[in-house]
């Protein structure tokens, strides 16, 4: 079943690293050589206001344009160079899943979506030129142009994002984008429910960064294990997808290793997760619960089945209801913490930091 537009809105988040040129050799290999690219939404944002997220936003029917077809037909780009983003033995998410009504496939569409917010929000345009290395894992980026002109214009009209590649003569590099995860916003924020799609990229250097300030309060280059210490002394606010899948990231130390893996297993697909949530008769916060979790319903009802209301009267008694387990703790967006027992990461993904995994222990009791 495919959550129907009035249960979700349809959005492409992008998780951007960087090499860290202190960490670049990996003479250190306790510590991640690479930053990530966050940023900090601005307090008057209608959906979790002031928390840390990855660059992203809501789809535009323009990122599904015919166009685009016939523009990257222009560079030599055929529809077969498209099939590389599928495979027959891939779990694809509904999100990801084509429609005879619209033009172009979404993992090619999608990607767009990723690529225009990107720069809309932080003046980062991850595109390819006539002649580009078409075997480069790496993202490229263009800088040399009047980027805050072009980012005001395709903030006030997304269909001015092709007419920037027209104008620059080059194309997305939707390659370089790696299926990473799907999550789909639970129960709590029914005007501003997402579903979003994580596309994985790096940079061998760093971009320059031109945030929207009407959208973007600050914007950096950061270590996982910074924003993870900066979380754990409660000095930032990170959404429950942001954590899990920067945590999922700390157990992969060094860029180079990280890509290949994320370019190895991108055609695998990924699970939709879709938190059901747990409530317990007294105290503070509740349980998400993911799939894979013993409790975990077989086919959730996405119009109502969001919410268990269990016998069970503390946070620490639901953690011991059931023998297999992959779920979150969550009392603010200052604590979270991921408890993991008997469960296998998904396609071959990253496991989480959680407290099942001693030596990977980052979180807030």
């Amino acid at each position: 079943m495919r959550p129907g537009p009035k249960f979700w809105r349809e959005s492409a988040s992008l998780i951007a690293l960087a090499k860290n040129p202190k960490t670049a050799s990996f003479a250190d290999k306790s510590h991640c050589n690479y930053k990530m690219l966050l940023q900090q939404r601005s307090h008057k944002s209608d959906f979790l206001p002031s928390t840390i997220v990855f660059p992203g936003g809501t789809v535009e029917t323009c990122d599904f344009s015919r166009d685009w077809l016939n523009h990257f037909q222009s560079f030599g780009v055929t529809a077969q160079k498209f099939q590389k983003f599928n495979s027959k033995n891939s779990l694809i998410p509904p999100i990801l899943k084509d429609s005879e009504e619209e033009p172009i496939s979404r993992q090619v569409s999608m990607r767009i979506t990723a690529i225009r917010e990107t720069f809309e929000e932080l003046g980062v345009l991850i595109c390819r030129q006539r002649h580009s290395d078409p075997s480069n894992k790496y993202a490229t980026f263009f800088a040399d142009f009047d980027v805050k002109l072009w980012q005001d214009k395709v903030h006030k009209d997304p269909l001015e994002f092709i007419s920037l590649c027209q104008h620059l003569d080059c194309y997305p590099d939707i390659w370089s984008l790696y299926l990473w995860c799907n999550w789909l916003t639970p129960i709590g924020y029914e005007n501003q429910r997402f579903d979003t799609v994580f596309f994985l990229t790096a940079f061998e250097t760093p971009p320059p960064v031109y945030s929207d300030e009407s959208e973007v309060v600050e914007v950096k280059w950061i270590s996982p294990e910074d924003i993870m210490e900066k979380f754990n002394n409660k000095k930032i606010m990170l959404p429950p997808p942001q954590w899990y899948e920067i945590s999922k990231l700390i157990n992969q130390k060094d860029m180079e290793r990280l890509v290949n893996f994320s370019a190895d297993r991108s055609c695998l697909g990924c699970e939709q997760i879709y938190p059901i949530l747990l409530h317990p008769k007294k105290g503070k916060g509740h349980i998400a619960i993911f799939p894979g979790d013993e409790l975990y319903p077989p086919n959730p009802d996405f119009e109502k089945q969001t919410i268990v209301h269990l016998e069970e009267n503390t946070i620490a008694e639901l953690q011991n209801v059931a023998n297999y387990t992959h779920r979150m703790e969550l009392y603010d967006l200052y604590t979270l913490n991921v408890k993991l027992k008997n469960f296998s990461p998904f396609q071959g993904q990253l496991s989480p930091i959680s407290e099942i995994i001693p030596d990977l222990k980052i979180y807030n009791k």
